[in-house]
């Protein structure tokens, strides 16, 4: 069975024999599923008036535990952004009610980003909603296909993580 990247892949092996065309496919592919997971994701998250960017740094507080905290260095960090982006990114939830930073009480010189109850509520509200729009898309996969996949992306991500 043939789906529209094997074509745009096809076209552009024509004009450039020298790539390789299963890796022009894998990538497309993955770039597809990605988009129309964060389609599917922000579709099930309008619900709770978050948008996907909020919701994955929602979590990434949330998954830390409690007192569910984070410097913004660490969550830039985390969060694969530059401080900048997450300066105007915090500044949002903030004023949102969903984070609140404050001075570090163990060093006066760093600020420590807090989830809010509100926040952790609107988070955990949503969590349901964003399962969901994962499991709608991968669930024609068989557990042991889904198995697979998940192995392959994992070795895929640890060659982009440090040691």
């Amino acid at each position: 069975m043939r789906d529209s990247v094997d074509e745009r892949v096809e076209r552009l092996h024509r004009d450039f024999p020298t790539i390789d065309p299963v890796v022009q496919a894998i990538a497309g592919r993955m770039l597809l599923i990605a988009r129309e997971l964060d389609r599917r994701a922000q579709a099930g998250l309008d619900q709770y008036g978050l948008e996907l960017w909020a919701y994955k740094t929602l979590m990434d507080l949330r998954r830390r535990g409690e007192p569910y905290e984070a410097k913004p260095s660490e969550l830039a960090t985390s969060l694969r952004m530059s401080p900048a982006a997450m300066t105007k990114r915090l500044d949002s939830l903030e004023r949102a009610g969903y984070v609140r930073r404050a001075t570090d009480p163990h060093d006066r010189r760093s600020i420590v980003v807090t989830l809010t109850d509100e926040g952790r509520q609107a988070f955990e509200g949503s969590v349901e909603a964003q399962s969901s729009a994962e499991e709608e898309l991968l669930g024609t996969l068989t557990p042991s296909q889904r198995g697979q996949l998940a192995s392959t992306l994992r070795k895929l991500v640890l060659a982009l993580e440090p040691d």
